[in-house]
């Protein structure tokens, strides 16, 4: 076996990217919700499209009460007829449906991510326990245990709330990327420009922020 320093060593000096086997995990335990996952995923993307998208109707509401058209902003013709109670209703609407949609993404989608955790874990038992003898013999029984106790008790916590909480944070940046352009295009470069040097900041740092982790 190979030296328990070196192995640690090894570990923390680790480079690379995601091995494949992590993407089929998670493949394998959410294969039979698949297409739930993905109604989840367009629900709660148009929850967060309609709670962000608040401030564009805002900005066209303050719109309709410019008197200067050289300096106003043209208003959309849907909105031409709109009057103030109409906006608010509008407005209570758009909140009300982003709050459901987001809560039936964040619910449904933790009672699948736990359904696929636990159905991962009863294949992982019923696999171990087919090995053959010498299996147990060559690894100990610690870091066996340790894959169905604080492993699993990881998995379980990542697939459940930091997932979804990943997810929704793809859905504002996505969202927010697509309501500035509609609001103002001239703002897109700066967005790209700030993405790009936060990606630069990343590339640099990535190797000592790994080792730092597992230091």
């Amino acid at each position: 076996m190979q030296n328990p320093k070196a192995f640690l060593d090894s570990e923390s000096s680790f480079k690379g990217q995601y091995s494949r086997q992590v993407f089929q995990t998670l493949h394998f335990a959410y294969r039979k919700s698949f297409p739930k996952i993905i109604s989840l995923v367009i629900l709660g993307f148009i929850g967060r499209v309609l709670l962000l998208a608040n401030a564009n109707i805002i900005g066209v509401w303050v719109d309709t009460f410019c008197r200067a058209p050289a300096v106003c902003r043209a208003v959309p013709a849907f909105f031409h007829t709109y009057n103030n109670d109409q906006f608010l209703h509008l407005l209570t609407a758009m909140a009300l449906g982003g709050f459901v949609l987001t809560a039936i993404f964040r619910i449904w989608f933790s009672r699948l991510s736990a359904e696929a955790v636990s159905g991962l874990y009863d294949e992982v038992t019923f696999r171990t326990s087919r090995l053959p003898i010498k299996f147990f013999d060559q690894n100990p029984v610690g870091r066996i245990v340790t894959r169905f106790s604080s492993d699993y008790g990881n998995v379980f916590r990542l697939f459940g709330g930091p997932l979804a909480e990943f997810l929704a944070i793809i859905f504002d940046i996505v969202s927010m990327l697509i309501l500035i352009s509609i609001a103002s295009p001239y703002y897109m470069p700066i967005v790209i420009a700030i993405a790009a040097l936060n990606y630069l900041v990343y590339r640099l740092n990535r190797d000592r922020l790994r080792v730092e982790r597992r230091g």
